[in-house]
């Protein structure tokens, strides 16, 4: 079907202090360099954008983001922070107009900033309360739909994962696979509004993500997690529902409705299948599952166990698509369309560390792809 071997996975930037080398895992060539030193970088999925990507660069010595074209290579775009930055992803186009934006997290909230508009100023989208401010961000994205078309559509949901705090100031640690990670929150959001209230959906999650299964058609979207059972994982999917606001011209609260589905996953034949993480991973082993959510699917990346697992969601429920060992520490993974109808890909970037201590481990990377069709694997 002619679709680009990088379709719908994002580039890696390796920053240094004179050059950052950009790294595309199914393409050739694999690696770009760029004379470009920054303390950062992310860079936009060119899917999304007929093909053309952009670099969003972080100097923390002047506070300041910078967006470069990657074709051109040439500087499009600043903005001065003029408060710390402390989370940043790159967001689909629908979140908002079909534009170029980044999530941009604040000890303010999170601002959606469109670095190519005429008006390019961050905009706040959410406020944030005591209740996240402590926390430290692992994961963001954002859902929903406010049925808008083109340049009016706007994300209406968001689910970030964070890591609470103990009242030691250390982390809680519980898993049933090992004790090394610890404890996740996992928080949804209406956007749109400072008023809104958070939702704790899940205080120990191991796990979560937004869905919106084809065979619901529900606009905000379900959220699915799962968490520690006596012998292995929970997995539950819930309803998102809207709760109208007490408060005059105040956006609605949300809140977890119903169990649409629920299922238990034994973890006993995984449980002393242990990969290390890699030791200089910046955001360490959490969380311990990544959710992947696509059309029907529903795909569980076990990090430390090297598993892929994946369910099909119907109204009866979630039905076990099949396993996959994968036999490496999972670092990150993504989901996207498969080549053939109603199928889907599983990208994942795996790690083996050899050595057993920091200073003489090397770290060999590899990336693997999980075909899954509606017979499974």
């Amino acid at each position: 079907n002619g679709r680009n071997e990088n379709f719908g996975v994002s580039s890696i930037a390796v920053c240094g202090s004179e050059k950052t080398v950009v790294y595309s895992a199914l393409r050739e060539p694999c690696a770009r360099t760029y004379s470009v030193g920054a303390s950062g970088a992310i860079v936009s999925d060119p899917a999304d954008r007929n093909g053309l990507e952009y670099m969003c660069c972080f100097f923390a010595g002047e506070n300041m983001l910078s967006i470069i074209d990657m074709e051109k290579q040439e500087i499009i775009a600043n903005q001065n922070m003029t408060t710390k930055l402390n989370f940043w992803r790159y967001l689909p186009p629908l979140a908002h107009g079909n534009k170029l934006v980044f999530m941009l997290v604040t000890p303010m909230g999170g601002f959606h900033w469109m670095p190519l508009e005429d008006d390019s100023r961050p905009r706040r989208i959410w406020k944030r309360g005591t209740e996240l401010l402590d926390k430290k961000f692992l994961a963001y994205e954002e859902g929903g739909s406010n049925g808008f078309p083109g340049h009016q559509s706007r994300s209406t949901v968001a689910l970030l994962l964070v890591t609470p705090k103990t009242k030691e100031g250390t982390t809680n640690k519980s898993s049933p696979s090992s004790s090394s990670s610890v404890a996740v929150e996992a928080w949804c959001l209406h956007l749109g509004s400072s008023n809104t209230s958070p939702l704790c959906a899940d205080p120990d999650t191991q796990g979560a993500a937004l869905f919106r299964p084809n065979t619901l058609g529900i606009d905000d979207g379900l959220i699915a997690h799962n968490s520690n059972g006596t012998i292995g994982y929970i997995i539950r999917i819930h309803k998102l529902s809207k709760v109208p606001s007490q408060i005059t011209d105040a956006q609605p609260s949300l809140v977890l409705d119903m169990i649409l589905a629920s299922t238990q996953l034994d973890m006993t034949e995984y449980s002393d299948t242990i990969y290390q993480c890699p030791s200089k991973l910046v955001m360490g082993d959490s969380p311990n599952v990544l959710v992947l959510c696509h059309d029907d699917h529903v795909v569980l990346a076990m990090r430390q166990n090297g598993l892929i697992v994946a369910y099909a969601f119907s109204e009866e429920g979630l039905s076990l698509l099949g396993m996959s060992r994968l036999k490496k520490f999972i670092v990150d993974a993504t989901v996207r369309p498969g080549e053939i109808e109603g199928e889907i890909e599983i990208v994942a970037l795996v790690s083996d560390s050899v050595g057993s201590d920091e200073s003489s481990s090397t770290v060999d990377g590899q990336i693997a792809v999980v075909p899954i069709s509606k017979g499974g694997f």
